[in-house]
């Protein structure tokens, strides 16, 4: 079945990580990048300071946040 939808979710900033290396192999691969989404850390220094939980949450990368993410991205999708 094709797959709409992929959504890669990291604990830092958006450069360097899983969802780079995986637009590299798409890429080389010649695959269809089109569905690959990512939500990350933003790409500056945090003035957030707490637990690694208060970190997530700050964020947006705990389950609420990924929430949103995905029903704006299923919201933008013809």
């Amino acid at each position: 079945f094709p797959v709409t939808i992929q959504l890669v979710v990291e604990e830092h900033i958006p450069i360097g990580g899983l969802f780079t290396n995986l637009l590299h192999l798409f890429n080389n691969e010649k695959f269809d990048s089109r569905p690959l989404n990512q939500i990350s850390l933003p790409f500056k220094f945090s003035h957030k300071y707490g637990s690694q939980a208060d970190h997530i949450n700050a964020n947006e990368l705990d389950a609420a946040g990924i929430s949103s993410r995905l029903i704006q991205i299923i919201g933008a999708k013809p």
